[in-house]
């Protein structure tokens, strides 16, 4: 396991060049699988588009999007085709969004979020998936044995058990799980 911090993650520019993105983790730089990234969106814009690949898309801070007629608002997650394109308006001043941009030709992916409060403060998520991160939107918590903060993310590359245990009252996490797709045989 390893613990990435806010001020590790790389900053790079969109692809369209209208923003720039926290390059959080990815497995190539250039022809990736997948890449986690979280971006700062100040107004109105257009995302930038990867054809042949997917997106899952959370609301990190603010109030949420409007991406074209959907409404994306804290705690959800939406998923769609990389060469949509996609407007999008602020639902308050500054969004930041969690994103996950992969090949679902190489990987298969998955992106939920997980609420902890007092009532769960232990909790243990069963990770089944090759590659892992639990990113914290909010709060603190403690993964075995691991300090976690706000905009903090974990790394996992090997399925196991990862407990959980809050550092403050209530803690929002964004579970993303990526597997590669098996080949398939002739």
């Amino acid at each position: 396991m390893k613990v990435f911090t806010r001020a590790e993650y790389q900053i790079l520019p969109w692809k369209n060049n209208l923003g720039i993105t926290e390059l959080i983790a990815t497995d190539s730089n250039e022809l990736f699988s997948w890449r986690l990234s979280a971006a700062t969106i100040t107004g109105p814009s257009l995302f930038s588009e990867y054809p042949g690949y997917k997106r899952w898309l959370t609301i990190w801070k603010g109030s949420g999007l409007l991406l074209n007629e959907y409404k994306l608002t804290y705690g959800l997650t939406y998923e769609f085709n990389g060469e949509e394109k996609i407007t999008c308006k602020n639902l308050s001043a500054e969004i930041v969004d969690l994103g996950l941009i992969y090949n679902p030709k190489k990987v298969k992916a998955k992106m939920e979020i997980v609420n902890l409060n007092l009532k769960n403060n232990n909790f243990t998520i069963e990770i089944k998936s090759q590659l892992s991160f639990l990113f914290v939107c909010q709060g603190s918590i403690e993964a075995n044995m691991n300090t976690l903060n706000e905009g903090d993310t974990l790394k996992s590359d090997t399925p196991q058990k990862i407990n959980l245990k809050l550092k403050t009252h209530t803690s929002d996490l964004v579970l993303i799980t990526i597997d590669p797709k098996k080949s398939k045989k002739l």
